[in-house]
């Protein structure tokens, strides 16, 4: 039993979703004790809360159940990926979204460069929404592409050389080869961020001490 499909047949679906941008704030301490805010640098990381639906009886699902606990208390990393209304959609115009290509961007900045000079669905308007995700980079195995979120509004022209600010720099390892796509479930590496212990209540009843379940981005 896989821990998504284990996810999807005990927690999902989902009736809520928080999805955060969790930022490191940048802090190193030097050998004279000084906090040197300007000295360390880290990635930010996505943390994930998914509202867990009721009704889910146990004599259905004992082995969904021992598949999350273990992972929960192994920290195991899976893939998920989702849809939720308003969130997931991109918010642009252009409908031919597999035209926009990536053209390039540099591992730890945060603007990336796309082609949109095959795009024939609209010549003005709106190219990306702050918010919308895309995946730039190279893939990797096990990982799959990088997720990352628009930082701001971009309007739609044709180039070969559009910036596109996005919330966090480019991950290390990513290579500038792959295209970037819109209108897709995004998708992370994660494991859970806290174990949620659960009961068994009347009626065969599953009932998980919190509400929630917590992912955290591994990357």
């Amino acid at each position: 039993m896989s821990i998504s499909s284990a996810l999807g047949n005990v927690i999902l679906p989902a009736t809520y979703h928080n999805v955060t941008l969790n930022r490191q704030v940048n802090s190193s301490t030097g050998g004279s004790g000084v906090y040197a805010a300007e000295h360390f640098s880290a990635n930010a990381i996505y943390q994930i809360e998914i509202g867990i639906s009721g009704g889910r009886t146990y004599s259905e699902h004992r082995d969904d159940l021992i598949t999350l606990e273990a992972a929960m208390k192994n920290g195991t990393e899976f893939d998920y990926s989702y849809s939720y209304p308003g969130v997931t959609t991109y918010q642009g115009d252009v409908t031919d979204t597999n035209n926009i290509t990536f053209t390039s961007g540099v591992v730890g900045e945060s603007t990336v460069y796309v082609n949109t000079t095959t795009v024939t669905s609209i010549s003005s308007g709106t190219l990306f929404k702050a918010g919308d995700w895309i995946e730039a980079g190279e893939f990797i195995s096990g990982i799959g592409y990088q997720t990352h979120q628009v930082a701001e509004d971009v309007a739609f022209s044709s180039s070969s050389n559009i910036a596109v600010p996005i919330t966090r720099p480019l991950m290390s390892g990513l290579a500038n080869t792959a295209i970037i796509t819109a209108n897709h479930n995004p998708s992370f590496k994660v494991k859970f961020a806290e174990y949620n212990p659960y009961t068994i209540q009347p009626h065969d009843r599953i009932q998980y001490k919190n509400a929630s379940i917590k992912l955290i981005e591994v990357i």
